[in-house]
């Protein structure tokens, strides 16, 4: 009995077909995988957020004081440099202080969605007492940036707490270019613990920090508009 074989033609045929439902699946599945990394990165925020209210419960309604070292446009920093003047019983910063009394796992502050994770930021660890990750992949909203003293928790219920980072960062003691978490939008915590997901249209992970911060001014405005 003759075994059917497949003709040039046949073949040629299965291997486009192939090759168009790759094209069109491997889209879906890239924003599958984006999802779940979002889901994540939020997840992580609201850790962040429950973190944050425990501090302020200890610290007489405070939250932890940031941007010491670098300004106030740096405060995903978890370390404070090690310029003169800082303190050195107490080497951390921002979102630093939480670490490790109240999230005990670093991986907590890194969103897997971010292109350039913290630890890519600085190459020594001799600028920072640290352990080697210098920074988080969310930082403090506009309002509770700073120190000396630090914000009151309940003194901005209407602004955004924290959130993925939004914009491109590159300031002079970096040695690489940071971009936004995510091209297509932010996760938002709010002083209530609650996370939120807010779409950026059009995709953009290269904003700089005029435009970030006027995306959490327009996000708060929005939210808060009919009240």
């Amino acid at each position: 009995m003759d075994k059917k074989s497949f003709t040039l033609i046949e073949l040629l045929v299965v291997i486009a077909t192939v090759t168009v439902l790759a094209v069109l699946i491997m889209p879906a599945l890239g924003r599958a995988r984006h999802a779940a990394k979002r889901a994540q990165c939020a997840n992580n925020l609201r850790q962040i957020g429950i973190a944050v209210n425990m501090y302020a419960d200890d610290n007489w309604g405070r939250i932890p004081e940031n941007s010491r070292g670098l300004g106030p446009l740096y405060s995903m920093f978890m370390w404070k440099p090690k310029f003169p003047g800082n303190p050195t019983e107490d080497s951390r910063d921002g979102l630093g202080h939480l670490y490790p009394e109240y999230i005990d796992d670093l991986d907590v502050f890194y969103c897997p969605n971010a292109v350039s994770r913290g630890e890519t930021f600085i190459e020594t660890k001799a600028y920072f007492d640290t352990t080697g990750k210098t920074a988080a992949d969310y930082e403090f909203g506009y309002a509770f940036r700073g120190f000396n003293p630090p914000s009151m928790l309940n003194q901005h219920t209407n602004n955004v707490l924290a959130h993925d980072i939004n914009r491109k960062i590159f300031p002079k003691i970096l040695l690489r270019w940071r971009r936004a978490n995510s091209p297509y939008g932010l996760n938002v915590l709010w002083p209530d613990g609650s996370v939120q997901w807010f779409g950026r249209n059009p995709p953009n992970d290269n904003q700089t920090d005029a435009e970030a911060l006027a995306e959490i001014q327009a996000i708060e405005a929005e939210t808060f508009s009919e009240e």
